[in-house]
């Protein structure tokens, strides 16, 4: 018999596009399945859809937190409610395509940290297609550059608890630590080459808010030990860009990582943020 995956949601406020992330879950190829809803304290309609949703489907079960604590605290909680042998996760305003678990255990292989597929970005009127790197396989130090995972992976129950779950003090990439740390005993992550989930993209302003640019800077200062000096680099040259700063021209060949990927895009932004 195939084995039991944990799908884990945690929601706040999002009603209007929960069912919708919650039937392409129920929609997959896959069948043995089991979906672990936390509501963190919402406030419209969403535990009034819940209860519809798991009165109706059998495989779901869900929580409701008595008071806000952030997205990070349901998660958790809906890891340590799980009883797949794996387990991964959607964001409640995005959804899965039909064949996603069945490939993700597919490709699954215990010698990995995790697995994880290319996606699409659904602007509203356009969807492209986001391609995560051009390896098979991705590397502790890959992800000391930048987030190219994404934020949704399959992994074990066991590799996640062990990994410490998700930090609930940081404010923002807190997947982006999470991954890191799973990847952190040597192991590399494999790449699915398909995208097999949507992301829904609002309209945010490109200017990061300050709760973001905090949460960024609590996981630089967590792994800046662990950095090369272009790692570090780039990483503060993503802090000037997103805080909109002017970079003296004249120490910009300070900024530059010479990496042959990152190069050009330090190249870029140093232009984005001088010129614009």
């Amino acid at each position: 018999m195939s084995k039991l995956v944990s799908v884990y949601i945690a929601t706040y406020n999002r009603a209007e596009r929960l069912e919708n992330a919650v039937q392409s879950i129920l929609k997959q190829t896959y069948k043995n399945i089991e979906v672990i809803i936390v509501d963190d304290a919402s406030t419209d309609d969403t535990k009034e859809l819940i209860k519809k949703l798991s009165d109706k489907y059998s495989n779901i079960k869900y929580m409701t937190c008595p008071m806000n604590k952030g997205a990070n605290h349901a998660r958790n909680i809906a890891i340590q409610q799980a009883n797949g042998y794996f387990i991964t996760g959607l964001d409640d305003d995005d959804e899965m395509l039909p064949e996603r678990i069945q490939k993700l255990v597919n490709a699954y292989e215990d010698k990995y940290a995790f697995v994880v597929s290319e996606h699409y970005l659904d602007y509203g009127e356009i969807r492209k297609y986001k391609r995560l790197t051009t390896k098979k396989y991705i590397s502790f130090d890959d992800l000391l550059y930048a987030n190219i995972v994404g934020n949704q992976i399959l992994t074990t129950k066991k590799k996640m608890i062990h990994a410490g779950l998700f930090d609930e003090e940081i404010k923002a990439a807190q997947d982006h630590d999470m991954w890191l740390r799973l990847l952190q005993g040597g192991q590399k992550a494999k790449v699915v080459k398909e995208a097999l989930q949507i992301i829904h993209i609002g309209h945010d302003s490109i200017t990061m808010s300050n709760n973001k640019f905090s949460g960024y800077w609590q996981v630089y200062n967590k792994y800046k030990e662990l950095f090369s000096k272009n790692q570090r680099k780039y990483w503060l040259l993503n802090f000037y860009y997103w805080r909109d700063k002017k970079i003296n021209l004249n120490n910009v060949v300070k900024l530059i990582v010479m990496h042959p990927k990152y190069f050009f895009i330090s190249i870029a932004k140093i232009i984005k943020v001088n010129y614009k």
